[in-house]
């Protein structure tokens, strides 16, 4: 089933918008922002002693996206992405979630969850995570780890799977969790008697969430089930992130956090039978980019950007990721992807990403504005052709537009060229682009620049949108002209 994304702005309102009035307003004060994930990045660090599981053993390694940066593993690679794996026997057609391994089904439809639903999948050598999220901070995550041959079978005694469950929540804090958030902490943890028993554990991650106000990560609450099952240890998450405008108590936040990891696992049956994925083959890991690579190889002009504010003038929820020479590269929010931009550029985020750099701070009135969000829906058949139809069907009917240049750069990417007339009365060029990213939904980019500043910036902003790229590394930019073609 296809959800449909409830952050696009209808054009009519983008066309028309009186600049740097409303969308200043739309964006004080915090909102609900539109998280990816939650997990934090593994350190490449081995466990020092012999360990009761492999859990301990190995470290995930996103395929196209690097550690420690960007949304920490919600960025990705679907199952349609990876190698062939090897399955011991056929994937009942139950509708049921199974990981390539095949040693638990999970009934995922049944989760709870908003728009923008998104299912990924993350593997190591010996691990295995899929993250169930939305685009209003809803997480969850299921992690297993193969255990090593020669400790099983695993003891069921309570006692005994009490010393493995304690040795990978001590593992997870240390190895995974604290290099990432130094000052983390279990602050409640608990046994559950269950046919398999299980370790909940609450920690506080101060600055660990995935979600960024002026460029620094907002404090999170994160609960987590530890339970053995068969070969595999696995690892439920799901996690809170705090707001100025949440007032839930500890106790409160906590009983939630319990009661959606319980409902979480009880959709889920695991395969208790040892050799049940023992033959499962890892994809090939992609190489992955450097995010310097993304920067463009351009000097910028003197007085077209603030080399001495760098990151400076991010606002809500922008996180800088890299910076090179004359460069930020910055996290868009809410429509996810990674933009270069020029040092000292403002740029915050909200219902959508709002981008604006003025020689003199006059930010009311920017020779350059640009804004940021997403179309359609996961899913999306449609081609760029014909989402570019359905927004010429709409400038058809604002009188001042005249449309300089149209191209279909090929079936998921295209730009419109044209010039109108803004609600304060002035003209302004504006260069539309529409891109699809690997889910099907299509990022939009409204460019607009005064005619007179129009050879000032729009050099910049090819380079700009040309090294465009979604949050796996896959290009969302297209190859822009070295001019277009203006008739006055």
């Amino acid at each position: 089933m296809f959800v449909k994304r409830d952050f696009s702005i209808p054009l009519l309102i983008i066309f028309c918008w009186i600049l740097g009035i409303v969308i200043l307003a739309a964006c004080n004060g915090d909102q609900a922002p539109i998280a990816i994930s939650a997990s934090l990045q593994p350190t490449d660090t081995s466990h020092p002693n012999k360990t009761p599981t492999s859990a301990v053993t190995s470290t995930k390694t996103p395929t196209l996206i690097p550690s420690d940066t960007i949304i920490p593993t919600d960025s990705p690679t679907p199952t349609a992405s990876l190698s062939p794996t090897s399955l011991l026997s056929p994937t009942p057609d139950d509708d049921k979630y199974r990981p390539p391994h095949g040693n638990y089904a999970c009934d995922l439809s049944t989760i709870e969850i908003g728009s923008g639903r998104k299912l990924r999948e993350y593997f190591s050598e010996s691990g295995f995570e899929t993250v169930l999220s939305d685009d209003f901070g809803t997480w969850y995550s299921i992690e297993f780890f193969r255990i090593s041959e020669d400790e099983l079978p695993i003891p069921k005694e309570f006692e005994e799977r009490q010393k493995y469950l304690d040795f990978d929540l001590n593992y997870l804090m240390e190895y995974r969790i604290k290099p990432n958030v130094p000052q983390a902490k279990i602050i409640d943890q608990e046994y559950i008697q269950n046919e398999s028993p299980i370790l909940f554990a609450v920690l506080d991650l101060p600055g660990g969430s995935n979600i960024y106000s002026n460029n620094i990560p907002k404090d999170a609450t994160r609960a987590v089930y530890i339970v053995i099952h068969g070969a595999y240890s696995y690892v439920f998450s799901t996690q809170y992130t705090h707001f100025s405008f949440k007032d839930d108590t500890q106790d409160k936040i906590i009983q939630d956090l319990k009661q959606d990891l319980e409902n979480l696992y009880e959709k889920c049956e695991f395969e208790t039978d040892l050799e049940v994925g023992k033959a499962y083959i890892p994809p090939t890991i992609t190489p992955i980019p450097e995010l310097t690579d993304f920067i463009p190889d351009m000097n910028i002009p003197d007085g077209l950007f603030a080399p001495e504010d760098g990151s400076k003038n991010l606002g809500e929820f922008i996180q800088e990721v890299a910076a090179q020479d004359d460069w930020i590269l910055i996290q868009t929010f809410p429509a996810y992807s990674l933009l270069p931009l020029p040092a000292g550029w403002t740029a915050f985020g909200g219902d959508y990403t709002v981008i604006k750099f003025s020689p003199d701070d006059n930010l009311d009135d920017p020779p350059i504005f640009i804004l940021m969000d997403g179309s359609g829906y996961i899913g999306d058949s449609r081609t760029s052709d014909e989402v570019l139809a359905e927004i010429e069907s709409e400038l058809a009917t604002i009188p001042s537009v005249e449309v300089f240049e149209k191209k279909i750069v090929d079936d998921s990417k295209g730009y419109i060229f044209l010039s109108l007339i803004m609600d304060d009365g002035k003209e302004r060029y504006l260069l539309l682009l529409v891109s699809e990213d690997e889910q099907g939904f299509y990022h939009r980019s409204f460019i607009y620049v005064y005619p007179e500043d129009w050879s000032n910036y729009y050099k910049i902003t090819k380079a700009m949108f040309e090294n465009w790229v979604d949050l796996s590394s896959r290009s969302l930019g297209m190859s822009l002209p070295e001019e277009f073609l203006i008739d006055n």
